[in-house]
């Protein structure tokens, strides 16, 4: 049996989360597949500007949400009165999700903080490999295990203990020379896109404060050698 995964990663309009909560249950009937599901709070000025959300809103945004995803999965009529959402009436969400009570969740985050919330909510994560070092890497990590264990606030009766690093970019080869000369230019446009995409969001919202650790990076993008040596092997 295949599985697939569903998520957003951006601003949430209220027409989009209908159509989101009729995709796990219609695809998991149609397809006779698992299904895992996550969001994500957006990272980039782009994917905010676009729809003229406020950097310090997108982290409640995300949490309230995933609330609302939950009580779709598990209850028979949804209701909700949030800060940013409402649904007045009672609604059903049909077709259900063959996975009982709700196929697993997760969130997409790339600070301790959020991995931290996501722990104590019961949730998994998805995490980068992350631009700065392997310390760090270790860090969000062991944030994650030392609160998954037990949730202090979890926001659903099923625990999904995941958590993954998405690896950005990367690339082997049978010899370091080859890998650098075939994968060398994928990895330093990458470097550059970091100073143009995570820099401004440092200056939005202290949510976002610590993409500041890429700034230390800036003088570096065209270095590969240097992005090479740092982590270790």
């Amino acid at each position: 049996m295949a599985s697939v995964r569903y998520g957003t990663c951006g601003p949430f309009a209220t027409a989009a989360i209908r159509t989101r909560l009729r995709l796990p249950g219609t695809t998991r009937l149609v397809l006779r597949t698992s299904m895992a599901g996550s969001v994500g709070r957006s990272n980039t000025p782009a994917q905010l500007d676009a729809f003229g959300i406020d950097a310090a809103d997108t982290k409640a945004q995300m949490w309230e949400s995933m609330d609302i995803i939950v009580k779709a999965f598990t209850q028979e009529t949804v209701s909700h009165e949030g800060q940013f959402w409402n649904i007045p009436v009672p609604v059903p969400m049909t077709p259900k999700p063959l996975q009982y009570p709700h196929p697993p969740l997760s969130i997409a985050a790339t600070s301790v903080e959020s991995i931290t919330q996501a722990a104590n909510k019961g949730l998994g994560v998805m995490a980068m490999d992350h631009y700065t070092d392997w310390d760090t890497v270790k860090a969000h990590a062991d944030a994650y295990h030392q609160n998954i264990q037990s949730p202090t606030n979890p926001i659903t009766s099923v625990v999904n203990n995941s958590l993954g690093f998405l690896c950005l970019p990367a690339y082997c080869d049978e010899t370091d020379e080859k890998a650098h000369a075939v994968g060398g230019p994928g990895a330093l446009e990458f470097a550059q896109a970091l100073q143009f995409l995570y820099a401004p969001m440092a200056k939005k919202s202290a949510d976002y404060a610590y993409f500041n650790d890429v700034t230390q990076f800036a003088d570096k993008v065209n270095d590969l050698e240097f992005s090479w040596k740092r982590p270790p092997r």
